[in-house]
């Protein structure tokens, strides 16, 4: 396993790090708790010293499962979590808000600090400068160690650094949406802000699980947030596949393991998060990744 400096900070993060909106359940078929046990003692054993977490991954039970399993060796394991997505899916980043969501995900997760805290999405609602406000007291009180933002634009992350630092920025990034390449990925360079990429794999779009165009039901989150079954994204994919299917022969890698690399190629990306069914589908995807 390689290993990064996180932004500014001490931390030094797996450049694989452990997604965990799986272990919520919702919004996932097939997933039970003694397979999602089973997966995170399994990437600890290769090396991933990060596991990222949100209390909207079913509800809360994310965080509980992987409070109860990483209890034994908590001061080993770089724990992040997040705030401002509620149980009824509203965005609220409000100073009442976060220090609601702290103390639960603290409890949940059998912590007294998180090590990395983020804002989950935008709240509209909500000045972000409240926001900062609100993380840089938690800071100082010691319940955080580090702060973090997802899904946020260039212009909301200029007004958040003229108040102080931040570690890290959480964003979608993809051989299939290569968004933040234009402004996210160069203000973090700019500003030594480390870059946090999810859905790398797509949500198995860019395996080579699919070679037809999938129909995954439209309740599952992959289908919903990753969009599975649209003809036009698959079309794109099938051409980033073939592809990568000489790539891979050629490195004798998996075509998952193929697209990782690339994604942990690209300019400033610390760490790509990896979430995982079971074992099997984990060590499919660790397979002559580095």
């Amino acid at each position: 396993m390689n290993y990064n400096q996180l932004g500014k900070s001490a931390l030094k993060v797996s450049a694989i790090g452990l997604g965990s909106w799986i272990t919520g359940k919702a919004g996932w078929s097939n997933v039970n708790d003694a397979d999602s046990i089973d997966v995170i003692h399994a990437s600890i054993e290769r090396g991933v010293n990060f596991i990222d977490t949100a209390p909207i991954y079913g509800f809360g039970h994310a965080e509980s499962i992987i409070g109860k399993t990483i209890k034994p060796f908590r001061d080993k394991i770089i724990l992040a979590t997040k705030c401002g997505l509620t149980d009824n899916y509203l965005h609220d980043l409000s100073p009442k808000g976060i220090i609601r969501e702290l103390e639960l995900s603290l409890k949940r997760l059998n912590t007294d600090y998180i090590d990395l805290y983020q804002a989950h999405w935008p709240d509209p609602t909500t000045a972000i400068e409240s926001t900062m406000g609100t993380f840089l007291k938690l800071k100082e009180k010691g319940l955080i160690r580090e702060i973090g933002f997802c899904n946020h634009s260039v212009a909301e992350l200029h007004k958040v650094i003229a108040m102080g630092t931040i570690t890290s920025l959480q964003h979608q990034y993809s051989l299939l949406n290569r968004n933040i390449e234009t402004d996210i990925i160069p203000f973090s360079i700019q500003n030594d802000i480390g870059i946090l990429a999810y859905g790398a794999l797509h949500g198995g779009l860019l395996t080579g699980k699919y070679r037809t165009l999938p129909a995954v039901p439209k309740k599952e989150a992959k289908s919903f947030f990753y969009k599975l079954n649209d003809p036009d994204q698959w079309n794109k994919a099938e051409t980033i596949l073939h592809q990568i299917d000489a790539q891979a022969a050629k490195n004798n890698r998996s075509i998952s393991a193929e697209v990782l690399n690339w994604t942990l190629s690209q300019k400033n990306i610390s760490s790509v998060l990896l979430g995982a069914r079971n074992t099997t589908q984990l060590f499919n995807t660790f397979n002559h990744l580095f």
